[in-house]
């Protein structure tokens, strides 16, 4: 059978009951056997503001139940979970935008390369059709081909002065079976032309 542990014989051998608690006495007993091998000077330890580390202890304990009691008891508002609740879509509703405009500021340089691109072919295309109008160019082009200025044969003047008139010739020869033919053949290509 175990002995009883004496409590004197526990603090002796620095030995605690049960939990790792600090022994708040120890310092004060250790105080006492130097004092009483060494007889210190007695202002040492009857100063009135020296307290011992338990007493420390407890007013420390007692100033923190007494914080405890003074505090209110906290009480989720509604007003601050729905502003919450705004603040995250918020911020949900910014990150989406963002991503928005990074896609149009991608596609706005994609553009931009593309109409560099196209001004650097509309200036070598605009240079090809001067070239077309430049007359050395087209008088070059016209001897390679073998045409010459018109002489004064081939040049004929026209008299537009009267007022104009058209006239009217029918044919009087074709038939009823010559204009069913040419019915049955216009509509025969409309029909070709529109499964085409």
């Amino acid at each position: 059978m175990a002995r009883p542990v004496h409590k004197l014989d526990r603090y002796q051998r620095g030995a605690v009951s049960g939990s790792a608690a600090y022994d708040f006495d120890y310092l004060e007993r250790q105080r006492r056997r130097h004092a009483e091998r060494s007889d210190p000077p007695e202002h040492i330890y009857h100063d009135e503001s020296y307290r011992s580390p338990r007493e420390q202890a407890i007013e420390t304990k007692r100033r923190a139940q007494q914080r405890m009691r003074l505090r209110p008891r906290q009480h989720v508002s509604p007003s601050l979970v729905l502003g919450s609740v705004a603040l995250a879509a918020m911020v949900v509703v910014l990150l989406m935008c963002y991503v928005q405009l990074n896609a149009i500021s991608n596609e706005v340089v994609d553009m931009q390369t593309e109409l560099t691109a196209l001004e650097t072919e509309h200036v070598s295309l605009l240079t090809r059709y001067e070239q077309t109008f430049d007359m050395a160019t087209i008088k070059n082009a016209a001897e390679r081909a073998g045409m010459k200025k018109p002489d004064s044969v081939q040049i004929f003047y026209m008299d537009i002065s009267e007022p104009d008139a058209v006239t009217v010739y029918e044919d009087k020869g074709a038939g009823v079976f010559s204009r069913i033919f040419t019915s049955l053949g216009q509509g025969f290509c409309a029909a070709v032309e529109y499964f085409r």
